[in-house]
This record gives structure tokens, C-alpha cells and sequence, in this order.
């Protein structure tokens, strides 16, 4: 999965709790270079490991920096999930456009989405996910971006895949991306196998299953 863009400010990333507004172009560069960093120590570090002063020197800030943009570490990785799940709503918007899959076979569709809600999972966004699940726990409005992301996410592929499978099947739809969602959580959290997140062998297991479901559903 691509980095997330970290250039530019977005509406919606004003007036969260714990996150300092910066207004001026130097304060929100500063803030997105210490996003970035945090992405990238989360690629090897687990969240309780990566320290603000890891964060900061890894954007060439001072813990300082950090602290006049961020209340604490829970705030920043709020804010973590905003920049990637926001980045990924976008994307999902432009590719599922259900006038550009009019022509594309169902299974062809179906295959496109799952390999896309996987890819919503790995890279950048493996490290934030599973430290938003572990600190949920105590705090649960840490998982709150991502489980607006996630219903956001699965109005567009309703959207786009309803008309494809016929009447009745938008329960169907949502059901099945409720059991992919719950496989990669999984994955994220326990690695249980036989599936493993970066598995290009298990995405395609997980096609089929979804395929399985939504294809040869029994009708209602």
C-alpha cells in the first residue's frame, strides 16, 4: 500500500481532541514530518515502544515540537488513523465509481474489492490498526476513525456491488465484509493461521470465500 500523503491539511483533521491547531505553513509541516516518522517507526516498533522522543528525533524535531501539537501519544495516533483512513475513503471513492465498473463482471468486482480492503490493512496501516485495537480497549474512542472508516468504506462497495448481485443482497454484502473485516483483525492482533496478512496465498483464500458467499448465495 502507498504512503499516506501527509502534505496537506484536510477539513476534517481540524478540532480533534488532544491535537494543537497549526495554522501556519511551517507548524503544519513540522506536524506532518512528525506523522510521517510515526508511520514509519510503527512499521517496526509496536506503539508502546515507540517513545515521543523516538517520534521526534525521527522527524529532526524536538520532544518539544511534539508537545505543541500534541496533548499526548494517544491524540497524535488518532490523528495517525485520520491522515490513513481518510486517504483510503478518497481512494475508494475514485476507484469504485459505479458508473466506471458497469461493464466488470461481479466476480471480477468482487475480486478487485477484497484485494483492496486488504491492502486498507497492511504497510502504513498495519502498525496504527493494531495499536488503535490494543488501546481501544481502556480507551475507545481511539478506534472511532476507523470504524467510521470502515462503514464508510462499506457504503461504497454496497454502492457498486448491489445492482451488480441483485435484490436482497446488500445484507449479504455487508455481512461478508463484516467477516473479512473480522479475519484481518484477527490477523492483525493473534496471527492464528493458517491466514497470514502478508500472505499473497491467504488474500486469495479470502477472495474466495467472500466470492463463495456472495455468488452462490442462497436466494431470500
Amino acid at each position: 500500500m502507498r504512503a499516506a500523503r501527509v502534505n496537506r491539511e484536510r477539513p476534517y483533521l481540524q478540532g480533534i481532541t488532544g491535537v494543537h491547531p497549526s495554522k501556519q505553513p511551517r507548524s503544519l509541516a513540522k506536524r506532518n514530518a512528525l506523522v510521517a516518522a510515526g508511520l514509519r517507526l510503527l512499521r517496526t516498533k509496536s506503539f508502546d515502544e515507540m517513545t515521543i522522543g523516538h517520534i521526534a528525533e525521527e522527524a529532526g524535531c524536538s520532544v518539544g515540537t511534539f508537545y505543541a501539537r500534541f496533548e499526548d501519544k494517544e491524540a497524535f495516533l488518532i490523528l495517525l488513523q485520520e491522515y490513513l483512513f481518510s486517504a483510503q475513503v478518497e481512494d475508494a471513492r475514485q476507484k469504485f465509481l459505479p458508473e466506471a465498473w458497469q461493464q466488470i463482471e461481479a466476480e471480477d468486482a468482487i475480486e478487485a474489492i477484497v484485494r483492496f480492503v486488504i491492502e486498507t490493512f497492511r504497510g502504513d496501516a498495519e502498525g496504527v490498526l493494531r495499536a488503535a485495537l490494543v488501546h481501544s480497549a481502556a480507551k475507545p474512542e481511539i478506534w472511532e476513525p476507523a470504524r467510521r472508516t470502515g462503514r464508510e468504506l462499506v457504503d461504497i462497495i454496497v454502492s457498486l456491488l448491489s445492482p451488480k448481485l441483485g435484490g436482497g443482497a446488500d445484507e449479504q454484502i455487508r455481512l461478508s465484509l463484516q467477516m473479512l473485516y473480522g479475519a484481518l483483525i484477527n490477523m492483525i492482533l493473534h496471527e492464528p493461521g493458517p491466514l497470514k496478512l502478508n500472505d499473497s496465498g491467504s488474500h486469495s483464500s479470502l477472495v474466495g470465500v467472500v466470492k463463495a458467499i456472495l455468488l452462490y448465495r442462497h436466494p431470500a
